[in-house]
């Protein structure tokens, strides 16, 4: 390997520039995964990582994750316990539960800055650091309770430190690659070191043909090539790392066994990632789908990460551009290659765009130019009109969606439309590549500030779940903690907001209703009205609506509702037969 990649050490002759970037990126992160965090109500699966943590901090049996009462390993423990200090810390809110994702994805743009920075320069490694910070999809996951980003971590977590080992071949680095994996492991399955196994073996593979074109295709050169590319494998160090990661992989599997007497985490580990992998039994989308969330996870930066792609073919032939491409390659071909697809599994690969794109970037303000400088002028001048666009569709949001209207809109949407002309005029003159991009880099920022705080604000008046639940909770406490039932399966998030002390009870016909009904005549029904079957409406209309989560002002659908019973005597008798 070349002298980049085999000097790559954190500490290695910081100078005070370097430094000074490390903590732009430090406070830019915290500012936009901390600023707000408990704004928005929880959302999509962070209601399961929501209750499994309040239930398991209530019942003190940290190995049996339940939902309402109910056992629901479908994933590890660790993306669980990852919450368990921050909660006990600072509370049962929405940004104690998000805190790991937010150190998490923290983690994974200083992971890319590191590596940047050894592998093509400081600059570079801040370009993609700071892309793909104020990336809003990967903005989104790092604000999100969820194992996402802690996959996301443990992969580049792993990918660094293999980086190191291969040409220093200290145990240390390695020590850190196979508990890195192990861990990962417990996240999310074992998708982490499935990953980066595929991304290595892009990059082996890649070196060996190389070296077969430069030497010839014999048997003599072909082995010594693969023992050249995997000889750390077989090395001292890494079998005493390989034997440690094992062990540490073996004790979180069977520690819940021990502790439990069950063998339902191992089986999940079994069917939710080896059995999903090559025949899944759901999140079936075509390969093809990834395409367009790439696009969407790269936004707003797609022309120059498509640009920077392109860009890469002029990239000089050797180590470093190898690791780079050979990387971003291999975790793209292991999601292709799993059955199972779904738009955020790719999120892995945005940080390997990311640092392909600084490193394009880098060379784009240095080189005034060529055929390639051209490309990326192209694509920087899109970026602009994208930002603009962006700015118009704020005007119109505050114009014509009185739901969503407010100050703030006109305000942010009048810096982002002068800003992007500011940045537009800098590139169109070719003067300032580098200042142009401070001001993209800028704009993009305080986009996505305004985006997860106020943004997030006015979001959040059509999304009534969390003051239904305190008003349900209410009406609850008046009727009983016993005399409440939810119809059919109940939404996770609603069971954490209405923060029960014990599980509400299931009723899932009108057989089971009626049997509530008799013992509590004065109970309450939770009923979603969506699940509410054609052949059953006649007798849910018969009930009393107390309270009402309600839509958007355009579609006024009702949601989650509370429903009590007809009074007694006869007419409650009549309703009873």
């Amino acid at each position: 390997m070349n002298g980049k990649i085999t000097r790559l050490c954190l500490t290695h002759n910081w100078r005070p520039q370097e430094l000074l970037l490390f903590v732009v990126l430090i406070a830019a992160g915290l500012t936009l995964l901390w600023s707000g965090l408990s704004i928005r109500s929880l959302w999509g699966s962070e209601g399961r990582w929501a209750v499994i943590v309040k239930e398991m901090l209530q019942s003190g049996n940290y190995f049996l994750p339940t939902i309402n009462g109910t056992v629901y390993f479908d994933k590890p423990l660790l993306s669980y316990w990852a919450i368990l200090p921050f909660v006990k810390l600072g509370g049962l809110t929405e940004s104690m539960l998000r805190m790991p994702a937010t150190l998490a994805g923290l983690g994974t743009a200083m992971s890319i800055f590191f590596m940047g920075r050894r592998l093509f320069g400081a600059r570079a490694g801040f370009f993609a650091a700071i892309l793909l910070l104020t990336s809003p999809m990967f903005l989104l996951w790092g604000r999100t309770a969820s194992a996402e980003l802690l996959n996301t971590l443990a992969i580049w977590v792993m990918l660094t430190a293999i980086l190191a080992a291969r040409s220093q071949n200290r145990f240390r680095n390695l020590l850190l690659f196979y508990c890195a994996g192990a861990v990962g492991s417990f996240l999310k399955g074992p998708v982490a070191p499935a990953v980066v196994l595929c991304a290595i073996l892009i990059y082996g593979t890649w070196g060996t043909f190389d070296e077969l074109r430069r030497s010839g295709f014999a048997y003599r050169t072909l082995k010594a090539s693969v023992f050249k590319e995997f000889f750390w494998l077989l090395s001292g160090p890494g079998m005493a790392g390989l034997l440690l990661g094992a062990g540490l992989f073996c004790f979180l599997l069977f520690l819940p066994v021990l502790l439990t007497g069950s063998w339902t985490s191992v089986l999940l580990m079994w069917k939710e990632n080896v059995v999903r992998f090559f025949s899944p039994f759901d999140h079936r989308d075509p390969a093809y789908s990834y395409i367009g969330h790439i696009m969407l996870f790269c936004a707003p930066w797609t022309f120059l990460v498509l640009a920077s792609i392109w860009q890469a073919r002029y990239w000089e032939t050797g180590n470093t551009r190898r690791w780079t491409l050979g990387s971003a390659l291999g975790i793209l071909l292991f999601f292709l290659i799993s059955g199972s697809r779904r738009g955020y599994y790719i999120l892995p690969l945005i940080p390997a765009l990311a640092l392909i794109t600084g490193k394009a970037l880098d060379d784009w303000v240095a080189n005034a130019r060529g055929s390639t400088s051209r490309v990326m002028d192209r694509a920087a001048l899109a970026t602009t009109a994208l930002l603009i666009l962006l700015s118009g569709a704020l005007f119109y949001v505050y114009l014509f969606m009185p739901a969503y209207r407010h100050g703030s809109e006109i305000l942010v949407g009048v810096i982002v439309a002068v800003g992007a002309i500011l940045a537009g005029i800098l590139l169109a003159v070719k003067k300032n590549r580098l200042n142009a991009l401070s001001v993209l880099f800028l704009l993009v920022f305080i986009i996505s500030l305004w985006g997860f705080t106020q943004g997030m604000k006015i979001g959040e008046r059509e999304r009534g779940l969390r003051d239904f639940a305190r008003q349900a909770s209410k009406e609850i406490d008046k009727a009983g903690q016993d005399a409440v039932a939810l119809y059919r399966e109940g939404n996770a998030i609603l069971i954490f907001y209405l923060n029960r002390a014990s599980a509400i009870k299931y009723v899932h016909s009108i057989a089971d209703i009626n049997s509530f009904r008799e013992k509590y005549p004065k109970g309450l029904l939770l009923v979603d009205v969506n699940e509410i079957p054609s052949d059953t409406r006649d007798y849910f209309q018969r009930l009393i609506p107390l309270i009402h989560q309600t839509g958007s002002d355009n579609q006024r659908e009702e949601r989650f509702t509370v429903m009590k019973f007809p009074d007694g005597g006869k007419e409650g008798e009549r309703e009873r037969r």
